[in-house]
C-alpha cells in the first residue's frame, strides 16, 4: 500500500469498495467473483507504484469506474423483479439488511440526532420466531383491519407486502405474531412490545402517518430508492422505471383517482392556487391547505403530497417548467382531469 496515503484517501478507497460490492453484487446481483482479476492487478500495481496506478486516489477512481461499468439498471430491475417470482420479493433480497441499516443512519442524520437506535449486532441476529424486519402491511392480515388493501387482488397484495417500501427495520426484535396487528396498534407500545413511535428512526418516520395504504407502500419505496441513488451514486431512471423496479406499476395510473382541480396562475407559485370544490373557488395560501383540498377532491393523503411535490419539482429553478407546463405534465403523468 502507498506509504504516504492519508486517512481520507484510505476512507475514499474503502467507500469505493463498498459501492462496488453493493451496486454490483447486491443491486445487480452479479457473480461474487466479478472484477476479481482486475482488482488483483490493480492492487499489485498500487503496491509496486507502477505508473498506471501510482496513488490511492487513482486506485479509488479505477474502482468507481469499474462499478459504473458493471452497473446495469436493466439487470438490477430484472434480478429484483425475479425475487417476486420466487415469492418473497425484497424480503429475500441479500442486500436488504445492509440497505435498511444505511437508510436508518440517513434518517438519523436527517433528524440531527446522535443517538443510535438500531444496533447492527442485534439487527442481524437470528432468533427463533422473532423478526427484526417487519412487514408493515402484514403477512397474515385480519379481515377488516387493512381496508385500503382489501380491494386489491391476492397477487397485488402479496407484491405490495414484499415491496421495499413495506419493509421496516425494527429497533427491537419481536415475536412474529405481533407483526399481524393493525397499523394503529403497531404504532403504540402494548403487551411489552415497543411501538413504532419509540422504535428506530425508520419506525418513527412511519408512525407519523395516519394510515398505511398501497400509496404509502409506493411513496416510501420511491423515497428509499431516491436515497439509494444518492448514497451509492447510481441512477435508477424515471419514476416509471422505479415503479418497475419496485414491481408496483399496477398502482399507477390505475391507482390514481380522477379529480378536478385548477391552480391560479398568480405569480406562478404553488402558494397561491385556487382549487374548485362544489363550484366554489377556495383560495389556498399554504401547502397544508392545498393538500387538504386535494384530499377533499378524492386524493389519498400520500398521493396529494406527491402531486404537490411533483409540482414544486417541475417549477424549481433546476427544471424550470412554467406553471401551465407543470400542471399539464402532472395531468399527463397522473391521469388527472
Amino acid at each position: 500500500m502507498q506509504r504516504n496515503a492519508n486517512d481520507q484517501e484510505l476512507i475514499d478507497l474503502l467507500a469505493a469498495a463498498d459501492r462496488f460490492v453493493f451496486v454490483v453484487g447486491r443491486l445487480c446481483q452479479r457473480r461474487s467473483d466479478t472484477g476479481d482479476s482486475e482488482f488483483y492487478r490493480l492492487a499489485g500495481q498500487l503496491f509496486r507504484r507502477e505508473k498506471t496506478v501510482a496513488t490511492v486516489a487513482e486506485a479509488t477512481q479505477s474502482v468507481n469506474d469499474r462499478t459504473d461499468h458493471y452497473f446495469s439498471l436493466e439487470k438490477a430491475t430484472t434480478e429484483l423483479r425475479d425475487l417476486f417470482q420466487r415469492g418473497e420479493g425484497f424480503y429475500s433480497w441479500e442486500g436488504l439488511r445492509y440497505f435498511l441499516l444505511e437508510y436508518e443512519q440517513h434518517l438519523r442524520k436527517q433528524a440531527g440526532m446522535g443517538t443510535v437506535r438500531l444496533n447492527w449486532d442485534e439487527f442481524n441476529r437470528s432468533k427463533r420466531d422473532h423478526v427484526t424486519i417487519e412487514h408493515i402491511y402484514p403477512v397474515s392480515p385480519v379481515a377488516g383491519e387493512w381496508p385500503a388493501f382489501e380491494g386489491r387482488s391476492r397477487g397485488e397484495r402479496a407484491t405490495m407486502r414484499n415491496s421495499l417500501g413495506n419493509l421496516l427495520a425494527l429497533s427491537q426484535s419481536r415475536n412474529s405474531k405481533f407483526s399481524n396487528r393493525p397499523f394503529d396498534a403497531k404504532k403504540h407500545d402494548a403487551e411489552g412490545i415497543r411501538g413504532y413511535f419509540n422504535g428506530s428512526y425508520s419506525e418513527i418516520a412511519v408512525a407519523q402517518l395516519r394510515d398505511w395504504t398501497p400509496e404509502s407502500v409506493l411513496e416510501r419505496g420511491l423515497e428509499m430508492l431516491d436515497f439509494l441513488e444518492a448514497r451509492w451514486r447510481v441512477s435508477l431512471g424515471s419514476r416509471g422505471q422505479k415503479l418497475k423496479l419496485l414491481n408496483l406499476e399496477f398502482l399507477e395510473p390505475a391507482g390514481m383517482p380522477s379529480a378536478s382541480w385548477t391552480v391560479d396562475l398568480g405569480d406562478g407559485k404553488i402558494s397561491e392556487p385556487v382549487a374548485k370544490k362544489k363550484g366554489t373557488s377556495v383560495g389556498l395560501n399554504s401547502d397544508e391547505r392545498c393538500i387538504k383540498l386535494l384530499e377533499d377532491s378524492g386524493f389519498p393523503l400520500e398521493m396529494a403530497k406527491q402531486v404537490l411535490k411533483t409540482y414544486k419539482t417541475l417549477t424549481s429553478d433546476t427544471l424550470g417548467f412554467s406553471h401551465e407546463a407543470a400542471v399539464a405534465e402532472i395531468k399527463k403523468l397522473k391521469g388527472i382531469k
